[in-house]
């Protein structure tokens, strides 16, 4: 929902991905996974050397993750501070909120929310991509998105690397060490005729 596909009801591009709106949310979803597996393989088609991987913040680290779960071709993927989940991210951030009241008056539970959005949380796949291939960093502050959900993916995942930085969701204290940290394990992981790339 950004750009050309900007809802009306919608106040700037991208606002309702994602909402409380569960049926907008997962046709976001599908969107998202579509058009990111649309881009990668045209930039494989036209992109003959190097890896091709993935790296995503907050909400791009989800979709990093999504795609680390479904895409095997991928070389590598790095999601920072994302989401495990977005059923538990919904529900722990809508106490009090209309949201949860609704859910509440309607007899939903967080079960029933994961129940409904499994077919987009990466904790609902295998994942696709060798375990040596995924570095997830978190934020020891995050309130946002807690830790938890950085030990549930590395859990889910059988335990790649992880990495800690001492800032939040939006106050990245050590943001430099951590990028020069992902530099360095590309370089590291990455077959050697790729480290150039």
């Amino acid at each position: 929902f950004h750009g050309k596909r900007t809802p009306e009801q919608a106040l700037f591009s991208g606002q309702l991905f994602p909402s409380t709106d569960m049926k907008l949310t997962m046709e976001a979803f599908g969107q998202a996974v579509h058009d990111v597996h649309s881009f990668l393989e045209w930039l494989r088609s036209e992109v003959t050397e190097g890896p091709v991987g993935m790296l995503g913040l907050s909400l791009g680290g989800y979709i990093t993750s999504l795609m680390a779960s479904l895409d095997e071709d991928l070389d590598f993927a790095v999601p920072i501070i994302a989401p495990a989940s977005f059923a538990d991210i919904l529900w722990d951030h809508g106490e009090g909120q209309p949201f949860r009241e609704a859910a509440h008056r309607q007899g939903l539970s967080l079960e029933d929310l994961r129940e409904l959005m499994q077919l987009f949380c990466p904790l609902h796949y295998d994942r696709a991509v060798p375990a040596d291939r995924l570095l997830i960093l978190a934020g020891l502050g995050d309130r946002v998105v807690p830790p938890s959900h950085s030990v549930a993916l590395w859990r889910h995942w059988d335990r790649p690397r992880i990495s800690w930085f001492p800032g939040s969701h939006m106050l990245h204290v050590g943001r430099s060490d951590y990028l020069t940290e992902i530099m360095d394990w590309l370089g590291e992981t990455l077959p050697s005729g790729d480290k150039s790339r």
